[in-house]
Protein backbone atom coordinates (compact mmCIF):
# COMPACT_ATOMS: atom_id res chain seq x y z
CA UNK A 1 0.00 0.00 0.00
CA UNK A 2 2.45 2.29 1.27
CA UNK A 3 4.39 1.96 -2.71
CA UNK A 4 0.43 3.08 -3.81
CA UNK A 5 0.47 6.13 -2.03
CA UNK A 6 4.05 6.98 -3.47
CA UNK A 7 3.58 7.04 -6.91
CA UNK A 8 0.87 8.96 -7.48
CA UNK A 9 1.13 11.32 -4.62
CA UNK A 10 -2.17 12.19 -4.47
CA UNK A 11 -1.66 15.84 -6.76
CA UNK A 12 -4.68 16.31 -8.80
CA UNK A 13 -2.58 16.13 -12.54
CA UNK A 14 -2.20 12.26 -11.33
CA UNK A 15 -6.07 12.11 -9.24
CA UNK A 16 -7.40 9.63 -12.15
CA UNK A 17 -4.17 7.23 -11.64
CA UNK A 18 -5.14 7.99 -7.54
CA UNK A 19 -8.97 7.05 -7.79
CA UNK A 20 -8.63 4.05 -9.88
CA UNK A 21 -6.02 2.79 -7.85
CA UNK A 22 -7.48 3.68 -4.11
CA UNK A 23 -10.82 2.70 -5.01
CA UNK A 24 -10.04 -1.16 -4.22
CA UNK A 25 -9.11 0.73 -0.59
CA UNK A 26 -12.79 0.98 0.65
CA UNK A 27 -11.90 2.59 3.41
CA UNK A 28 -10.40 5.19 1.67
CA UNK A 29 -13.40 5.57 -1.11
CA UNK A 30 -14.91 8.87 -0.90
CA UNK A 31 -18.25 9.46 -1.33
CA UNK A 32 -19.59 12.03 -4.07
CA UNK A 33 -21.60 15.14 -2.66
CA UNK A 34 -19.90 14.57 0.57
CA UNK A 35 -18.32 16.89 2.96
CA UNK A 36 -14.55 16.18 3.25
CA UNK A 37 -12.65 17.94 5.88
CA UNK A 38 -8.56 19.05 6.35
CA UNK A 39 -6.61 17.03 8.53
CA UNK A 40 -3.79 19.48 10.04
CA UNK A 41 -1.56 17.30 8.34
CA UNK A 42 -0.36 19.56 5.11
CA UNK A 43 -1.54 23.12 3.69
CA UNK A 44 -1.05 22.66 0.28
CA UNK A 45 -5.11 21.84 -1.10
CA UNK A 46 -4.10 20.13 -4.08
CA UNK A 47 -2.23 17.82 -1.96
CA UNK A 48 -4.42 14.07 -0.60
CA UNK A 49 -2.66 14.38 2.81
CA UNK A 50 -4.35 17.50 3.04
CA UNK A 51 -8.07 15.80 3.54
CA UNK A 52 -9.27 13.12 5.34
CA UNK A 53 -9.95 9.87 3.18
CA UNK A 54 -6.34 10.90 0.91
CA UNK A 55 -8.36 12.72 -1.64
CA UNK A 56 -8.87 15.93 -2.67
CA UNK A 57 -12.31 17.03 -2.52
CA UNK A 58 -13.91 17.67 -6.19
CA UNK A 59 -17.19 18.57 -8.13
CA UNK A 60 -20.23 18.15 -5.34
CA UNK A 61 -17.90 17.61 -2.45
CA UNK A 62 -17.90 20.62 -0.02
CA UNK A 63 -14.49 21.14 1.18
CA UNK A 64 -14.20 22.02 5.10
CA UNK A 65 -11.31 23.91 6.27
CA UNK A 66 -11.35 22.66 10.35
CA UNK A 67 -7.84 23.27 11.19
CA UNK A 68 -5.97 27.13 11.13
CA UNK A 69 -3.14 27.94 8.45
CA UNK A 70 -2.31 29.40 5.27
CA UNK A 71 -3.45 27.18 2.66
CA UNK A 72 -1.96 27.46 -0.60
CA UNK A 73 -2.24 25.81 -4.64
CA UNK A 74 0.75 24.96 -6.72
CA UNK A 75 1.07 26.48 -9.88
CA UNK A 76 -1.13 25.71 -12.23
CA UNK A 77 -3.64 23.54 -9.92
CA UNK A 78 -7.43 23.48 -11.14
CA UNK A 79 -9.74 22.63 -8.34
CA UNK A 80 -13.32 22.27 -7.87
CA UNK A 81 -15.68 22.43 -5.06
CA UNK A 82 -19.50 22.15 -5.01
CA UNK A 83 -19.02 24.61 -1.64
CA UNK A 84 -16.12 26.04 0.66
CA UNK A 85 -16.59 25.96 4.46
CA UNK A 86 -14.50 26.99 6.92
CA UNK A 87 -14.87 26.03 10.69
CA UNK A 88 -11.35 27.31 11.54
CA UNK A 89 -10.17 30.56 13.29
CA UNK A 90 -6.82 32.11 11.15
CA UNK A 91 -7.33 30.85 8.22
CA UNK A 92 -5.76 31.98 4.84
CA UNK A 93 -5.88 30.91 1.53
CA UNK A 94 -2.85 32.41 -1.04
CA UNK A 95 -2.40 32.05 -4.55
CA UNK A 96 0.41 30.35 -6.42
CA UNK A 97 3.63 32.42 -8.20
CA UNK A 98 1.83 31.48 -11.09
CA UNK A 99 -1.94 30.82 -11.70
CA UNK A 100 -3.97 28.65 -9.72
CA UNK A 101 -8.16 28.09 -10.29
CA UNK A 102 -10.53 27.00 -8.03
CA UNK A 103 -14.31 26.35 -9.72
CA UNK A 104 -16.78 26.86 -7.82
CA UNK A 105 -20.64 25.97 -7.06
CA UNK A 106 -23.42 26.67 -5.60
CA UNK A 107 -22.73 25.59 -2.56
CA UNK A 108 -20.54 29.33 -2.23
CA UNK A 109 -18.58 29.68 0.59
CA UNK A 110 -19.20 30.20 4.32
CA UNK A 111 -17.46 30.52 7.83
CA UNK A 112 -17.94 30.98 11.20
CA UNK A 113 -14.58 32.77 11.66
CA UNK A 114 -13.09 35.65 9.97
CA UNK A 115 -11.25 34.41 6.54
CA UNK A 116 -7.48 36.52 6.95
CA UNK A 117 -7.75 36.56 2.89
CA UNK A 118 -7.86 34.59 -0.30
CA UNK A 119 -5.44 35.43 -2.78
CA UNK A 120 -3.14 38.19 -2.41
CA UNK A 121 -3.89 41.89 -3.37
CA UNK A 122 -1.02 42.52 -5.48
CA UNK A 123 -1.61 39.63 -7.92
CA UNK A 124 -3.84 38.01 -9.71
CA UNK A 125 -2.22 34.62 -9.73
CA UNK A 126 -5.53 33.05 -7.85
CA UNK A 127 -8.74 32.79 -9.70
CA UNK A 128 -11.95 31.87 -8.10
CA UNK A 129 -14.33 30.93 -10.83
CA UNK A 130 -18.09 30.77 -9.87
CA UNK A 131 -19.38 30.18 -13.70
CA UNK A 132 -23.14 30.47 -13.79
CA UNK A 133 -23.52 28.54 -10.18
CA UNK A 134 -25.72 30.98 -8.57
CA UNK A 135 -24.19 30.93 -4.80
CA UNK A 136 -24.33 32.48 -1.02
CA UNK A 137 -20.93 33.67 0.39
CA UNK A 138 -21.61 34.02 3.87
CA UNK A 139 -18.67 35.41 5.59
CA UNK A 140 -16.01 38.12 5.85
CA UNK A 141 -12.26 37.93 4.70
CA UNK A 142 -10.09 40.72 6.94
CA UNK A 143 -7.24 41.44 4.52
CA UNK A 144 -10.06 40.97 1.77
CA UNK A 145 -10.49 39.27 -1.52
CA UNK A 146 -7.18 38.86 -3.80
CA UNK A 147 -8.42 36.56 -5.65
CA UNK A 148 -8.85 37.22 -9.46
CA UNK A 149 -13.18 36.72 -9.73
CA UNK A 150 -14.23 34.93 -12.39
CA UNK A 151 -17.90 34.02 -13.97
CA UNK A 152 -21.57 35.40 -14.52
CA UNK A 153 -23.53 34.10 -11.44
CA UNK A 154 -24.92 35.51 -8.93
CA UNK A 155 -22.77 36.24 -5.58
CA UNK A 156 -25.10 36.96 -2.60
CA UNK A 157 -23.32 37.94 0.48
CA UNK A 158 -25.06 37.94 3.44
CA UNK A 159 -22.38 38.73 6.16
CA UNK A 160 -23.67 42.56 7.66
CA UNK A 161 -21.51 42.78 10.03
CA UNK A 162 -18.11 42.83 8.19
CA UNK A 163 -17.84 44.01 4.30
CA UNK A 164 -16.90 41.71 1.48
CA UNK A 165 -13.55 43.51 0.57
CA UNK A 166 -13.02 43.05 -3.41
CA UNK A 167 -9.14 43.67 -4.03
CA UNK A 168 -8.84 41.27 -7.16
CA UNK A 169 -8.79 42.39 -10.34
CA UNK A 170 -12.05 40.52 -11.07
CA UNK A 171 -11.20 41.52 -15.10
CA UNK A 172 -13.59 38.42 -15.94
CA UNK A 173 -16.67 38.80 -13.98
CA UNK A 174 -20.13 40.31 -15.03
CA UNK A 175 -22.61 38.62 -12.90
CA UNK A 176 -24.10 40.26 -10.22
CA UNK A 177 -22.98 41.23 -6.68
CA UNK A 178 -26.21 40.80 -4.54
CA UNK A 179 -26.04 42.47 -0.76
CA UNK A 180 -28.56 40.40 0.71
CA UNK A 181 -28.59 42.09 4.05
CA UNK A 182 -24.28 41.95 3.13
CA UNK A 183 -21.95 44.75 2.63
CA UNK A 184 -19.80 44.82 -0.39
CA UNK A 185 -17.00 47.03 -0.87
CA UNK A 186 -15.20 47.28 -4.31
CA UNK A 187 -11.80 48.79 -3.55
CA UNK A 188 -11.88 50.76 -6.56
CA UNK A 189 -13.43 50.81 -9.94
CA UNK A 190 -11.27 47.60 -11.24
CA UNK A 191 -12.32 45.52 -8.18
CA UNK A 192 -15.57 45.55 -9.16
CA UNK A 193 -15.44 43.98 -12.79
CA UNK A 194 -14.40 43.82 -16.08
CA UNK A 195 -14.77 46.63 -18.51
CA UNK A 196 -18.80 45.42 -19.66
CA UNK A 197 -19.80 46.16 -15.83
CA UNK A 198 -21.33 43.93 -13.40
CA UNK A 199 -24.68 44.34 -11.70
CA UNK A 200 -25.18 45.43 -8.27
CA UNK A 201 -28.41 44.48 -6.36
CA UNK A 202 -29.51 45.76 -2.69
CA UNK A 203 -31.85 43.82 -0.74
CA UNK A 204 -32.82 43.41 3.09
CA UNK A 205 -30.66 46.70 4.00
CA UNK A 206 -27.99 45.60 2.53
CA UNK A 207 -24.72 48.19 1.68
CA UNK A 208 -22.66 48.54 -1.42
CA UNK A 209 -19.89 51.07 -0.28
CA UNK A 210 -17.66 53.48 -2.51
CA UNK A 211 -14.50 54.68 -1.60
CA UNK A 212 -13.49 58.49 -3.09
CA UNK A 213 -13.56 57.15 -6.92
CA UNK A 214 -14.73 56.85 -10.05
CA UNK A 215 -17.21 53.78 -10.57
CA UNK A 216 -18.11 53.16 -14.05
CA UNK A 217 -18.91 49.39 -14.27
CA UNK A 218 -21.63 49.66 -12.25
CA UNK A 219 -25.51 49.43 -12.78
CA UNK A 220 -27.70 48.94 -9.38
CA UNK A 221 -30.39 47.02 -8.94
CA UNK A 222 -32.94 48.05 -5.92
CA UNK A 223 -34.87 44.51 -5.58
CA UNK A 224 -35.56 45.86 -1.60
CA UNK A 225 -34.14 48.51 0.24
CA UNK A 226 -30.28 49.11 0.97
CA UNK A 227 -27.73 51.58 1.00
CA UNK A 228 -24.40 53.41 -1.07
CA UNK A 229 -22.04 54.11 1.53
CA UNK A 230 -19.35 56.37 0.69
CA UNK A 231 -16.12 56.79 2.48
CA UNK A 232 -12.63 58.40 2.31
CA UNK A 233 -12.18 61.88 3.64
CA UNK A 234 -13.24 62.55 6.90
CA UNK A 235 -13.98 66.16 6.41
CA UNK A 236 -15.89 68.37 4.01
CA UNK A 237 -12.86 68.47 1.37
CA UNK A 238 -15.26 68.28 -1.90
CA UNK A 239 -13.84 64.84 -2.83
CA UNK A 240 -16.70 62.57 -3.75
CA UNK A 241 -17.35 59.11 -5.25
CA UNK A 242 -18.64 58.85 -8.75
CA UNK A 243 -21.00 56.64 -10.32
CA UNK A 244 -21.01 57.17 -13.64
CA UNK A 245 -21.82 55.70 -17.12
CA UNK A 246 -19.02 53.17 -18.61
CA UNK A 247 -18.36 51.00 -21.89
CA UNK A 248 -21.12 48.86 -20.40
CA UNK A 249 -24.95 48.72 -21.20
CA UNK A 250 -26.65 50.78 -18.68
CA UNK A 251 -23.91 51.13 -16.02
CA UNK A 252 -24.07 54.14 -14.27
CA UNK A 253 -27.91 53.28 -13.94
CA UNK A 254 -30.27 53.19 -10.76
CA UNK A 255 -33.34 51.37 -11.06
CA UNK A 256 -36.30 48.89 -9.57
CA UNK A 257 -38.64 49.42 -6.65
CA UNK A 258 -36.78 49.74 -3.11
CA UNK A 259 -35.67 52.90 -1.30
CA UNK A 260 -32.10 53.77 -1.71
CA UNK A 261 -30.27 55.48 1.24
CA UNK A 262 -27.56 57.52 0.93
CA UNK A 263 -25.00 57.50 3.77
CA UNK A 264 -21.03 57.26 4.79
CA UNK A 265 -18.62 55.26 6.79
CA UNK A 266 -17.24 58.57 8.43
CA UNK A 267 -18.42 62.13 9.47
CA UNK A 268 -18.92 63.42 5.98
CA UNK A 269 -19.71 61.91 2.19
CA UNK A 270 -20.35 62.71 -1.10
CA UNK A 271 -22.33 61.05 -3.80
CA UNK A 272 -22.31 62.31 -7.48
CA UNK A 273 -24.64 60.00 -9.44
CA UNK A 274 -24.23 60.75 -13.58
CA UNK A 275 -26.06 57.96 -15.02
CA UNK A 276 -30.06 58.04 -14.83
CA UNK A 277 -31.81 57.16 -11.98
CA UNK A 278 -35.41 55.72 -12.47
CA UNK A 279 -35.98 53.62 -9.71
CA UNK A 280 -39.30 53.68 -8.07
CA UNK A 281 -38.63 53.98 -4.73
CA UNK A 282 -37.55 56.85 -2.11
CA UNK A 283 -34.22 58.41 -1.72
CA UNK A 284 -33.28 59.29 1.46
CA UNK A 285 -30.10 61.59 1.76
CA UNK A 286 -28.27 60.60 5.28
CA UNK A 287 -27.19 62.93 7.68
CA UNK A 288 -23.55 62.87 9.22
CA UNK A 289 -21.28 65.47 11.43
CA UNK A 290 -19.57 67.07 8.48
CA UNK A 291 -22.84 66.70 6.24
CA UNK A 292 -23.95 64.14 3.56
CA UNK A 293 -24.31 65.28 0.42
CA UNK A 294 -25.95 63.92 -3.01
CA UNK A 295 -24.80 65.24 -6.16
CA UNK A 296 -27.14 64.74 -9.60
CA UNK A 297 -24.53 65.39 -12.24
CA UNK A 298 -25.28 67.08 -15.37
CA UNK A 299 -25.68 64.45 -17.69
CA UNK A 300 -27.90 62.81 -14.96
CA UNK A 301 -31.79 62.35 -15.00
CA UNK A 302 -33.78 61.43 -11.76
CA UNK A 303 -37.45 59.94 -12.51
CA UNK A 304 -40.33 60.68 -10.26
CA UNK A 305 -43.54 58.17 -10.77
CA UNK A 306 -46.66 60.54 -9.97
CA UNK A 307 -50.01 58.26 -9.83
CA UNK A 308 -53.38 59.82 -9.19
CA UNK A 309 -53.75 58.85 -5.84
CA UNK A 310 -51.47 61.49 -4.72
CA UNK A 311 -48.32 59.21 -4.21
CA UNK A 312 -45.27 59.00 -5.80
CA UNK A 313 -41.80 58.59 -4.85
CA UNK A 314 -39.69 61.18 -2.64
CA UNK A 315 -36.27 62.72 -1.93
CA UNK A 316 -36.17 63.04 1.42
CA UNK A 317 -33.04 63.62 4.23
CA UNK A 318 -32.49 62.74 7.65
CA UNK A 319 -31.20 66.18 9.03
CA UNK A 320 -32.32 69.62 7.51
CA UNK A 321 -28.82 71.01 8.29
CA UNK A 322 -26.76 67.71 7.33
CA UNK A 323 -28.67 66.51 4.58
CA UNK A 324 -27.71 67.99 1.00
CA UNK A 325 -28.70 67.61 -2.19
CA UNK A 326 -27.72 69.12 -5.72
CA UNK A 327 -29.39 68.71 -8.45
CA UNK A 328 -27.91 69.55 -12.12
CA UNK A 329 -28.94 67.32 -15.40
CA UNK A 330 -33.51 67.01 -15.66
CA UNK A 331 -35.63 65.43 -13.63
CA UNK A 332 -38.47 63.55 -15.22
CA UNK A 333 -42.03 63.29 -14.29
CA UNK A 334 -43.32 60.01 -15.27
CA UNK A 335 -46.93 60.20 -15.20
CA UNK A 336 -48.36 56.34 -14.21
CA UNK A 337 -52.39 56.82 -14.65
CA UNK A 338 -54.31 58.78 -17.47
CA UNK A 339 -56.81 60.97 -15.53
CA UNK A 340 -55.71 63.19 -12.65
CA UNK A 341 -57.56 65.43 -9.96
CA UNK A 342 -56.28 68.54 -9.07
CA UNK A 343 -54.01 68.17 -6.07
CA UNK A 344 -49.98 68.30 -4.66
CA UNK A 345 -47.12 65.68 -4.87
CA UNK A 346 -44.44 65.99 -2.45
CA UNK A 347 -41.15 65.54 -4.79
CA UNK A 348 -38.53 66.71 -2.51
CA UNK A 349 -38.68 67.06 1.14
CA UNK A 350 -37.31 70.34 1.55
CA UNK A 351 -37.93 69.94 5.30
CA UNK A 352 -35.88 67.60 5.89
CA UNK A 353 -32.87 68.61 3.79
CA UNK A 354 -30.64 71.42 2.05
CA UNK A 355 -31.66 71.60 -1.54
CA UNK A 356 -29.73 73.67 -4.11
CA UNK A 357 -30.57 73.68 -7.87
CA UNK A 358 -27.50 73.93 -10.47
CA UNK A 359 -28.08 76.64 -13.75
CA UNK A 360 -27.98 73.26 -15.75
CA UNK A 361 -31.16 71.71 -14.04
CA UNK A 362 -34.16 71.26 -16.08
CA UNK A 363 -37.46 69.63 -15.94
CA UNK A 364 -38.69 67.51 -19.07
CA UNK A 365 -41.13 68.33 -20.82
CA UNK A 366 -41.77 71.43 -18.58
CA UNK A 367 -41.35 75.17 -19.24
CA UNK A 368 -39.54 77.55 -17.10
CA UNK A 369 -40.99 80.82 -15.94
CA UNK A 370 -37.95 82.81 -16.48
CA UNK A 371 -36.81 82.77 -13.11
CA UNK A 372 -35.66 79.03 -12.95
CA UNK A 373 -37.84 78.07 -9.44
CA UNK A 374 -41.25 77.39 -10.90
CA UNK A 375 -41.63 74.82 -14.10
CA UNK A 376 -44.95 74.09 -15.72
CA UNK A 377 -46.77 72.15 -18.13
CA UNK A 378 -50.55 72.46 -19.84
CA UNK A 379 -52.58 69.70 -19.26
CA UNK A 380 -55.64 70.55 -21.42
CA UNK A 381 -57.73 72.90 -19.86
CA UNK A 382 -55.11 72.67 -16.59
CA UNK A 383 -51.71 72.91 -15.55
CA UNK A 384 -49.10 70.79 -13.72
CA UNK A 385 -46.83 73.36 -12.10
CA UNK A 386 -43.59 72.21 -9.64
CA UNK A 387 -41.73 74.96 -7.47
CA UNK A 388 -38.43 74.49 -6.82
CA UNK A 389 -38.77 76.41 -3.09
CA UNK A 390 -41.30 73.62 -1.83
CA UNK A 391 -40.37 70.87 -3.92
CA UNK A 392 -43.92 70.46 -4.84
CA UNK A 393 -45.61 69.53 -8.29
CA UNK A 394 -49.39 70.60 -8.31
CA UNK A 395 -52.06 70.38 -10.33
CA UNK A 396 -54.76 72.88 -11.00
CA UNK A 397 -58.58 71.39 -11.03
CA UNK A 398 -60.96 69.44 -9.09
CA UNK A 399 -60.32 68.17 -5.84
CA UNK A 400 -61.59 63.97 -5.41
CA UNK A 401 -62.21 62.54 -2.05
CA UNK A 402 -63.72 59.01 -2.08
CA UNK A 403 -65.63 59.97 -5.33
CA UNK A 404 -66.58 63.14 -3.95
CA UNK A 405 -65.68 66.16 -6.17
CA UNK A 406 -64.79 69.25 -4.49
CA UNK A 407 -64.69 72.53 -5.92
CA UNK A 408 -64.21 75.68 -4.50
CA UNK A 409 -67.79 77.56 -4.24
CA UNK A 410 -69.59 74.39 -4.93
CA UNK A 411 -69.78 71.67 -2.56
CA UNK A 412 -71.99 72.88 0.41
CA UNK A 413 -71.79 72.15 3.90
CA UNK A 414 -74.68 69.34 3.80
CA UNK A 415 -72.83 67.67 1.47
CA UNK A 416 -69.22 67.11 3.19
CA UNK A 417 -70.94 66.30 6.28
CA UNK A 418 -73.28 63.30 4.55
CA UNK A 419 -69.63 61.91 2.99
CA UNK A 420 -68.23 61.36 6.64
CA UNK A 421 -69.03 60.00 9.77
CA UNK A 422 -67.83 61.01 13.30
CA UNK A 423 -66.08 64.38 14.52
CA UNK A 424 -64.96 66.30 17.55
CA UNK A 425 -66.12 69.26 18.56
CA UNK A 426 -63.41 70.57 20.84
CA UNK A 427 -59.62 71.25 20.36
CA UNK A 428 -58.00 68.10 20.44
CA UNK A 429 -56.33 65.07 18.68
CA UNK A 430 -57.16 61.77 18.79
CA UNK A 431 -54.32 58.90 18.12
CA UNK A 432 -56.08 58.53 14.58
CA UNK A 433 -54.99 61.90 13.73
CA UNK A 434 -51.46 62.82 12.42
CA UNK A 435 -52.27 66.55 12.01
CA UNK A 436 -49.06 68.52 10.00
CA UNK A 437 -50.47 71.72 9.94
CA UNK A 438 -53.34 73.55 10.24
CA UNK A 439 -54.05 76.89 9.10
CA UNK A 440 -57.93 79.12 7.97
CA UNK A 441 -58.76 79.00 4.16
CA UNK A 442 -62.12 80.43 3.88
CA UNK A 443 -63.79 80.39 1.48
CA UNK A 444 -62.48 77.55 -0.80
CA UNK A 445 -61.76 73.54 -0.04
CA UNK A 446 -57.96 72.48 0.11
CA UNK A 447 -56.71 68.99 0.12
CA UNK A 448 -52.71 68.52 0.37
CA UNK A 449 -50.62 65.39 -0.35
CA UNK A 450 -50.70 64.35 2.80
CA UNK A 451 -54.89 63.75 2.54
CA UNK A 452 -56.44 66.51 4.66
CA UNK A 453 -59.29 67.86 3.62
CA UNK A 454 -60.13 71.72 4.92
CA UNK A 455 -63.26 72.95 4.71
CA UNK A 456 -64.34 76.72 6.13
CA UNK A 457 -67.42 76.02 8.69
CA UNK A 458 -70.07 79.23 7.59
CA UNK A 459 -67.10 82.37 7.92
CA UNK A 460 -63.79 82.16 8.69
CA UNK A 461 -64.52 83.39 12.30
CA UNK A 462 -66.51 80.65 13.03
CA UNK A 463 -64.49 77.61 12.61
CA UNK A 464 -62.77 75.27 10.31
CA UNK A 465 -63.66 71.25 9.58
CA UNK A 466 -60.82 69.08 9.36
CA UNK A 467 -61.08 65.50 7.16
CA UNK A 468 -59.05 62.98 6.66
CA UNK A 469 -59.81 60.71 3.99
CA UNK A 470 -57.66 57.63 4.45
CA UNK A 471 -59.72 57.34 7.98
CA UNK A 472 -62.90 58.74 7.51
CA UNK A 473 -62.96 61.00 10.09
CA UNK A 474 -63.00 64.24 10.84
CA UNK A 475 -62.47 67.20 13.50
CA UNK A 476 -63.95 70.52 14.36
CA UNK A 477 -61.25 73.22 15.29
CA UNK A 478 -62.48 76.47 17.38
CA UNK A 479 -61.35 79.49 14.97
CA UNK A 480 -60.44 81.30 18.78
CA UNK A 481 -56.84 80.44 18.27
CA UNK A 482 -56.89 81.94 14.42
CA UNK A 483 -54.10 78.81 13.48
CA UNK A 484 -52.67 76.16 14.99
CA UNK A 485 -50.75 72.83 14.44
CA UNK A 486 -50.06 69.87 16.50
CA UNK A 487 -46.48 69.89 17.98
CA UNK A 488 -45.53 66.23 17.97
CA UNK A 489 -42.30 66.72 20.38
CA UNK A 490 -44.57 68.98 22.81
CA UNK A 491 -47.51 66.33 22.04
CA UNK A 492 -49.56 69.91 22.20
CA UNK A 493 -51.19 72.08 20.47
CA UNK A 494 -49.30 75.80 19.20
CA UNK A 495 -50.67 78.65 17.63
CA UNK A 496 -48.97 80.09 14.31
Amino acid sequence: MKSIFTSCNLFSSNRICCLALLSAVVFFSPIQGSVINTTGDSFNLNFGLTWEGGVVPWRTDTATIVHAGEYFLPTGAVLEFEGLNILAEGVAIVGPSEEATIHLGEGGISSDYPLGRIGFQSNDELILDVGESDQVWDFWASSGIGANVAGSAVISHTHGDNRLWLRGSNWAFNGTWRSDGGFIHPHSNAQWSGGPGATGQLVNGGVIRLSNELYDRIRLEMIGDGFFRVSGAATDNGSRAIMAPGSGDDTGDIYGPGTLTVDSMVAYGRLRLDGNVFHSGDTIVGEGAEGIFLELGESSSFTFYVAADGSSNTIRGQSAELSHLHADGSFVIDFVDEDYPGGEWLLIDQSSLTVEFGSDFSVEGFESDGSGQVWTRADGDEEWSFDLQTGVLSRTGEQIVDGLVLEPGVVTEDELLGSITGYTDSIGVSPMFNVIYVGLYPNYLYSNSLGWLLYPHGSASEGIYLFRAEVQNWIWLRSDIPGYFWDYSSESWQTL
